[in-house]
């Protein structure tokens, strides 16, 4: 089950170690886009020179250049939006700007956490104790894979970000076992 809502409150970040998501995974996409906006153009110049329809290479021309526009403009947005992943005392969170935090997973709701490392995934995947607690919130974070189902898991972190996935998954293990231990000696 996937953590994909807003939070029932207004939540401010919190302090702690700060990750910055990386604007170079954005650019490639912005370039990528570009490549799009190039092969629209190609379209308009092969009219006449090829024998497909015209009306048919002036629409795939159009279709090409208007989403590969929206693409760079999405993505070069996107790149600076100060997204970073924040690893607190008492929770994590995926913050943008400097209010506007889109995920928050306290310690103490984190059943368990696994290292990701396939072909076209590495990350840290999050199994939450409840999902659905208030508290408990992951909506729309640019560092989350849509494809936490298949890996039985809540969320999924760690993509995109300037640190490797590893030491990710190595800091945020830390901080988890470590609040453990704290709430231990706290009873």
């Amino acid at each position: 089950m996937a953590v994909w809502f807003a939070p029932r409150e207004i939540v401010h970040p919190v302090e702690g170690d700060e990750f910055p998501v990386s604007g170079w995974a954005f650019l490639r996409w912005s370039l990528l886009s570009l490549v799009f906006v190039l092969a629209g153009f190609l379209c308009f110049y092969m009219i006449g020179k090829t024998g497909l329809p015209r009306s048919r290479l002036i629409l795939v021309g159009l279709l090409l250049i208007g989403g590969g526009l929206i693409g760079v403009a999405v993505n070069i947005g996107r790149t600076f939006r100060h997204r970073r992943l924040i690893l607190g005392d008492e929770c994590v969170q995926f913050v943008e700007g400097n209010e506007l935090v889109l995920g928050q997973i306290p310690y103490d709701n984190i059943a368990d956490l696994k290292f990701l490392n396939h072909r076209t995934r590495k990350g840290v995947a999050i199994v939450c104790v409840q999902p659905l607690r208030p508290d408990t919130f992951w909506s729309g974070a640019g560092s989350v894979f849509d494809d936490s189902m298949e890996y039985q898991c809540d969320v999924i972190i760690g993509y995109g970000l300037t640190l490797p996935p590893r030491r990710v998954f190595d800091q945020l293990l830390a901080r988890w076992r470590g609040f453990g231990e704290l709430e231990e000696t706290a009873r």
